[in-house]
This record gives structure tokens, sequence and C-alpha cells, in this order.
């Protein structure tokens, strides 16, 4: 409701955080409710996939909806369909039951800090390396970043509730859980997020012809998703569950920087070209993903 009330740029972007926060809080709260609500074995990886293709589907219908409302009823009413979608998801979760936990564990504050903070500033040198990759100030935020999660890892090892446990990376299944989902945001959600930008500017393509680009693509994960398997034992489910999802998310916001960085670098006369470039470093990205993935089945 707030970003489609929006009065001006500060308060609408301000909005479009809060919607961050609470989606992110929704997806992983409804994959680790899958985990208690479905007994292990085959009627959990089947609920687990529906999940996901649930969430593809999503991806796939959102920017054209988005897209065909804009054009008829302007920018804001995408934005009151949300919030009406959002007051029906809230309805129906009053009307779920689950058994209290027995104890409340403290929250790793210190290390969502660290988390939070390292990602940040890699996310910003990635901004800043537009204008220099070799800047004074892109070096310090590339180091500072690297400190912030370096002492995120290290915080982890020593917390008897970790935010996220270290000992879950010993598990391939894991590993390839979170590098697949980390790859993807970095290298493919990055893409297809400015993608729609370059299509309009350059190609000339309308907005709810680069939406159905992106229909396109989010409709083939939507199938993939049907074959997903949990990765993690039944008591690890919701870290399991924030851990991919926030790598999801923590790679699209750096390959979100790292690709208008690469694609806009030459300014307004080299997009083709930085296009391309980006395209290439995204593909490549994914190539490595995939084999650290293959690397970690093997």
């Amino acid at each position: 409701m707030v970003a489609g009330l929006a009065p001006g740029m500060a308060v609408l972007v301000a909005a479009r955080v809060l919607q961050g926060v609470a989606g992110g809080g929704v997806l992983a709260a409804s994959l680790g409710s899958i985990g208690g609500a479905f007994p292990a074995g085959a009627a959990r990886t089947r609920a687990t996939g529906v999940w996901g293709a649930a969430v593809g589907a999503g991806i796939a219908v959102g920017p054209l909806a988005g897209a065909g409302l804009a054009a008829a009823f302007g920018w804001r009413s995408g934005f009151w369909c949300e919030a009406a979608a959002a007051g029906a998801v809230m309805t129906g979760a009053a009307t779920l039951t689950e058994t209290p936990p027995t104890k409340r564990h403290q929250l790793d504050l210190s290390g969502v800090a660290l988390l939070g903070a390292g990602m940040a500033l890699l996310t910003t040198a990635l901004v800043e390396a537009r204008h220099s990759w070799t800047g004074g100030t892109t070096i310090a935020l590339l180091g500072a970043a690297a400190l912030l999660l370096g002492a995120f890892a290290a915080v982890e090892l020593t917390r008897r509730r970790p935010l996220l446990d270290p000992r879950l990376f010993a598990q391939p299944q894991f590993l390839a859980s979170i590098t697949g989902a980390l790859f993807t945001g970095l290298a493919v959600i990055g893409l297809m997020s400015y993608s729609p930008t370059f299509m309009q500017r350059v190609l000339h393509v309308s907005a709810l012809g680069s939406a159905a680009v992106l229909a396109a693509w989010s409709a083939t994960s939507m199938v993939v998703a049907l074959c997903a398997r949990e990765s993690v034992p039944l008591q690890r489910v919701g870290m399991g569950s924030g851990a991919n999802n926030t790598a999801r998310y923590l790679g699209g916001a750096a390959g979100v920087a790292l690709v208008i960085t690469l694609a806009s670098g030459a300014g307004e006369s080299g997009l083709t070209h930085g296009w391309k470039v980006a395209a290439l470093v995204s593909a490549g990205l994914c190539a490595l993903g995939a084999v650290i993935v293959a690397s970690c089945r093997a």
C-alpha cells in the first residue's frame, strides 16, 4: 500500500526495501514449514518441488501482469494488486496451525549484522567499479567486504545456534544447493533483471514484450523445480530454507550491480557492446557454477 501511495522516489524505494524484507521472510518461512508439515521422503520432495514451481510461476507471471496493469491502469495499480495478494496470504496463514516451539532461541544478531554489512559493501564496490575497477574507493570497499564476510564465517564457527551452521557445508547436497542458488542470483537473476532496460532502450521492445521474454525464462525454471530434493536434516530445514534464499538474493544483488557495471561502463553509445560483455560474463559464471555443483555431487 505504501508503494502504491508513494508521493516520490524516496518513499517508493523505502517501500520496495520493506517489500524485499517481507518477501524474504515469506519465502524462508514457507519452505521451512514444508519440512514440518510433510514427513521425510517422497511427500516432502513433491511438496518442495511444487513450492519451487510456484515461485517460478510467480516470476513468470509477475512481470507480464505488472506490465499489463501499468499499461492499462498506471504503474500504481501493480502495487495495489500486490497489497491485495499480501492480504490474502496473511488471511490464509492465520488459519494454519503449528506446534509452538518448546524453547525460544536467541537470534544471532552479530551474524546478521556482519553478513548484511559485508554484502552491502560488496554490492557498493561493484557499483563503484563502473567508474574504475582499480580505483582506491573500489579496492577499499572490496577489502572491507572481504574482512566482514571473513569475520562472519569466523563468528559462526563459535556460535551454539549460528545464523548458518558451518557443519552443513560438509554435506555435498547442501553445498550444491547453496552454490546453485548463489550462482543463479549472480549470473542469471542479475542479467535478467537488467534485460528489460536493454531491450526497451536499445532494441525498442515494449514493456510487455520484455516481460514476455522473462516469462519464457521463468517457465523453464518452474518445470525444473519439480525435480527438487531436500538437502538438510529435518531439524535444520528452516535454516536450510533461509540459507538457500539468502544465497540467491545476495547473489542477485551482487549480480545486478555487476551486470549494470559491465553493461553501462561505456556509456549510452556503448550499451550494446556492454550488454554482450555482461552476457558473456554471466554465461561464464553459469558454467563455473555448474562445474562446482557437479563436483559437489560427485
